[in-house]
């Protein structure tokens, strides 16, 4: 299970750093968790997080490093948990995708203002 979560960490990784933007970041995840539920059901098991997140958000740090000083990493964060919350959502069925999507085009923005 271990390699399995570090494959989909690697894989998420490449899709967050071909992203240009926090909104965009999102988006690519909430994909990812639809059309690599194996991989993403793999990521999240308990104690998978340690095989292999650093390497699978490097886009998340690359967009850190161009936020103000003191915000990165907050707001990467933030940007990462509501990603996640609403994939998580959506694949247990408690939001539709064009719900999840829309929630993530309206927070996002305002998770990020500086």
């Amino acid at each position: 299970m271990a390699e399995l979560a570090a494959e989909g960490y690697a894989a998420l990784g490449e899709r967050l750093s071909a992203a240009r933007d926090f909104q965009a970041m999102g988006q690519a995840y909430l994909a990812f968790a639809r059309e690599e539920p194996g991989w993403y059901a793999a990521m999240f098991q308990p104690g998978s997080l340690a095989s292999g997140a650093p390497a699978g958000h490097g886009g998340f740090a690359r967009l850190m490093a161009h936020m103000p000083e003191g915000q990165q990493r907050t707001a990467a964060v933030a940007v990462w948990a509501l990603s996640h919350g609403l994939a998580s959502l959506e694949r247990a069925g408690a939001l539709g995708a064009e719900q999840a999507e829309a929630v993530l085009c309206t927070a996002v923005p305002r998770m990020t203002k500086g």
